[in-house]
């Protein structure tokens, strides 16, 4: 194998790996761009979700501090930060129940036995 045999090979193959990186950098950039732009539609509409979350979010709170069950801390743009629960206990306690009277008869003397009861 000559010299000129030996340059072509090399230049083969440099050519071939110029080539095979020209090509998967091309399918490479189509398809990232492609992903890319899916993930920006997709991200769109979970910011969308997220806004209405939060603002049902803040419909509950404000209706439970209207009802007097939490109190909203806020931070100074006014947005809820957080909250503590209030708890309101409210018990009725009743007694009900029947007595009998119960006689007794002391003599003097007996230091207070009850009628009929001896020694």
């Amino acid at each position: 194998m000559g010299t000129k045999e030996i340059c072509i090979a090399i230049g083969s193959v440099i050519l071939g790996v110029i080539f095979g990186g020209l090509i998967t950098w091309y399918w490479s950039k189509h398809y990232y761009k492609k992903a890319s732009e899916e993930l920006k539609k997709e991200a769109g509409g979970l910011k969308s979700e997220t806004e209405k979350l939060r603002k049902f979010t803040k419909m509950i709170l404000q209706g439970m501090e209207i009802a007097n069950l939490v109190t909203i801390t806020k931070d100074p743009q006014g947005d809820p930060v957080g909250f503590v629960l209030k708890i309101n206990v409210h018990d009725t306690i009743s007694f009900s129940g029947s007595t009998s009277p119960v006689l007794t008869e002391t003599k003097k003397g007996e230091g207070g036995k009850k009628g009929g009861e001896t020694d």
